[in-house]
């Protein structure tokens, strides 16, 4: 009998475990729910309780951590990397921007996502350094090359060809690749798969099978 009660008891302690999420940590009527990232960020909201929707976002990747808050006033954004610290107020972007979304971090800046009308829109990067100014940018992001400051957008789209285009955010200097497309089966953003290698972006296309490469170097200067 004593044996039987031993084992109900085990079972309950398992069971109430088992119920407990994994990616909240409740301090202090504070909440914190934790979301790791497969690129080595880990994202944190930070709200008082559960009924409240009213929170900040802080990332964290190495020894760089970024804070977003949505504000009265607009969003605001700090920024925190071994000896630079930055507060930056970006006041009222648009009505309709949603929770920041920073979508990397490299050791000389971050970009953050606002996410205005789906991907596009108030898109914007803040080095570390508080003398050095914030670039913005207003295109849909389909791939971004953080160990190089680049990003990858579409150009143009004229009938069956498509342009990419790399855009080096510290330079301000961009390079384009025309790629070919059959439109039968083929859907936005066309391309198969894109790779990076050194100073080169390897476009992968399926309709027709071709590789193109964009060779950033002379834009990272």
């Amino acid at each position: 009998m004593k044996s039987l009660l031993i084992y109900f008891l085990c079972c309950f302690v398992l069971f109430s475990c088992s119920e407990q999420p994994t990616n909240e940590i409740v301090s202090n009527e504070i909440i914190v729910t934790k979301t790791p990232r497969e690129d080595g960020m880990t994202d944190f909201f930070i709200r008082k309780d559960k009924n409240d929707t009213i929170g900040f976002w802080k990332t964290i990747k190495g020894k760089v951590e970024v804070i977003t808050e949505i504000t009265p006033k607009g969003l605001k954004v700090s920024t925190k990397y071994k000896k630079y610290q930055r507060i930056i107020d970006l006041g009222k972007l648009d009505t309709s921007y949603q929770q920041p979304k920073i979508e990397w971090i490299s050791d000389e800046l971050i970009c953050v996502h606002t996410f205005v009308n789906g991907k596009t829109g108030n898109i914007f990067f803040i080095p570390y350094s508080s003398n050095k100014s914030i670039s913005f940018f207003n295109k849909e992001i389909i791939k971004s090359y953080p160990a190089k400051n680049t990003l990858i957008y579409i150009d143009a789209i004229n009938g069956p060809d498509v342009t990419y285009t790399a855009y080096n955010v510290k330079s301000k200097q961009s390079v384009s690749i025309v790629a070919e497309v059959t439109e039968n089966g083929t859907k936005y953003p066309y391309f198969k798969k894109i790779n990076f290698k050194g100073n080169q972006i390897i476009i992968e296309m399926s309709n027709p099978k071709k590789e193109y490469i964009l060779d950033i170097e002379d834009i990272a200067k």
